[in-house]
């Protein structure tokens, strides 16, 4: 015989759900509540045990499969129970929205043992607006010696938010939400039995919008200098150690690390490479307060959420990217990398993988002027800015030389729009804005640097992202782009 079914409606099925977990509660079975909190970012998992927050997750990290983790980890009697994370919502809402720079939340670190527990208990100790070496948090953690091993305690905090540290003492805020893998380095000989091929897990704060930066590695491809593989999401490009040529590779996805390989003339320039990576890929940004203050604004908000996580592009070396740049001024981007690989090839060494260095700026400044134009295809003015600007680096101009922009300026060939683009690109400014950028003027539908200037005011000190949002949009947007879209490099124009 078929029962008809009992009709339950939601307001009884939310009410039985509350009666179970205060019975729960009352007869002490309730060992782990959870509760999704929408954000920004998308939602997060919050996790706590009687003691405090155990673990926050992203939704890329798979809600379920973390509290299987849980369940098998502390106690399979969990429950949603959203009344219990009130405080813990409450508190996140407020950081996203910027009114919190700090948690006052209990943590249960029963998952975190040993030294990466003492760096989780000192972090709160460093002051909002602070910063700290990994060598300070080591020692103020009671082992001066692991400075290693604090960036490997910080990719494994357990809750959202808290302050982080940087081995160049530059402080960013990692997510406490990222289940990393702890950083890895297998170190092997390199083909050939030349120098060392290293492997290593960089950790990453999520969320990561990697396939925005591929493409974007993709578009600004030199042949012979870099590789792009677009099946397995990795890039490659020969730069410099301090003991000769080497090949970087990297792979991307949407994980919180990023693969990379470093074939290097010697095993003690990998440090060195590695953070060599890390700012050409952003990967020291902090995803969460940047889409958090673009993401209000009507324009970039649609941006923000199709691309969280976008990170800007950088440089491996600062004098490479300046002479891509002015080579390409006034051609497509294309053809500025065709002009830049035919320069990689005549002035550049040779390094591993058949790849080639970037030429040294001696080597551009001493070139005969002549054969520099013949050998590459550029105009007699473009030459001329490319050796002024070599033989100013020659002789010792570096980002760090006092009135470092006011020096570039007033080298031939150089304006305002190229500088700011490599304060954007190579020198690291977040808040740096070619507002004379044709493809940002277009798609902010103004006429006037000044315009694109004033519309940019209320994006600092984040306007590097929010020209990078404009630029993939325009032009790597998986969506049709408008033909008026497609950049081309006039002295005031986009080398997105």
């Amino acid at each position: 015989m078929n029962l008809p079914r009992p009709e339950v409606s939601t307001t009884d099925l939310a009410w039985l759900h509350t009666r179970l977990v205060v019975d729960a509660q009352a007869a002490g079975l309730l060992d782990l509540a959870y509760r999704v909190v929408d954000s920004p970012v998308g939602p997060l998992l919050v996790a706590a045990t009687g003691t405090g927050i155990v673990r926050v997750a992203f939704a890329a990290e798979g809600h379920d499969d973390i509290l299987d983790d849980l369940a098998s980890r502390i106690s399979p009697r969990i429950l949603e129970a959203p009344a219990r994370l009130d405080s813990a919502a409450r508190q996140l809402d407020e950081y996203f929205h910027g009114r919190r720079h700090t948690f006052d939340l209990p943590l249960d670190l029963r998952l975190t043992t040993g030294f990466r527990r003492d760096v989780i208990v000192h972090l709160p100790e460093i002051r909002y607006g602070h910063t700290a070496s990994y060598a300070e948090v080591a020692a103020a953690s009671g082992s001066p010696r692991a400075v290693r091993a604090v960036g490997t305690a910080c990719a494994k905090k357990p809750s959202a938010g808290d302050r982080s540290v940087s081995s160049r003492g530059a402080q960013r805020r990692r997510d406490r939400t990222v289940r990393r893998r702890c950083r890895r380095q297998t170190h092997t000989p390199a083909p050939g039995g030349v120098g060392v091929s290293t492997l290593v897990d960089l950790p990453v704060a999520m969320p990561f919008a990697a396939a925005p930066l591929l493409a974007a590695l993709r578009g600004h491809a030199v042949s012979g200098l870099e590789r792009h593989d677009a099946t397995t999401g990795s890039h490659s490009r020969a730069v410099r150690g301090e003991h000769g040529p080497a090949v970087v590779t990297v792979t991307l996805d949407d994980t919180p690390t990023v693969r990379a390989r470093i074939d290097a003339a010697h095993r003690d320039d990998v440090p060195a490479l590695e953070q060599t990576v890390r700012r050409w890929l952003d990967l020291d940004a902090d995803p969460v307060i940047v889409d958090t203050a673009l993401g209000g604004d009507p324009l970039l908000a649609p941006l923000v959420a199709a691309r969280p996580g976008l990170r800007v592009l950088g440089s491996t070396h600062w004098f490479d990217t300046a002479v891509q740049t002015v080579i390409g001024q006034q051609v497509s981007v294309a053809a500025g990398c065709t002009f830049t690989a035919r320069l990689v090839a005549a002035y550049g060494d040779p390094a591993p993988q058949g790849s080639t260095c970037f030429p040294l700026p001696h080597r551009l400044a001493d070139a005969d002027p002549g054969e520099l134009r013949a050998m590459v295809g550029l105009t007699r003015s473009r030459a001329r800015t490319v050796q002024v600007l070599a033989r100013a680096v020659a002789d010792g101009l570096t980002p760090t030389s006092p009135e470092f922009r006011t020096a570039l300026l007033a080298l031939p060939g150089i304006g305002p729009w190229t500088v700011d683009y490599l304060s954007v690109r190579a020198l690291g400014d977040r808040d740096a804005y070619p507002s004379g950028d044709l493809v940002l003027r277009r798609a902010l539908g103004v006429a006037t640097a000044g315009e694109a200037e004033a519309r940019a005011e209320p994006w600092s000190p984040w306007r590097a992202y929010a020209a990078t949002h404009l630029w993939t949009e325009a032009v790597y947007s998986a969506s049709p782009v408008p033909s008026n879209a497609v950049p081309s490099r006039p002295g005031s124009s986009s080398s997105a």
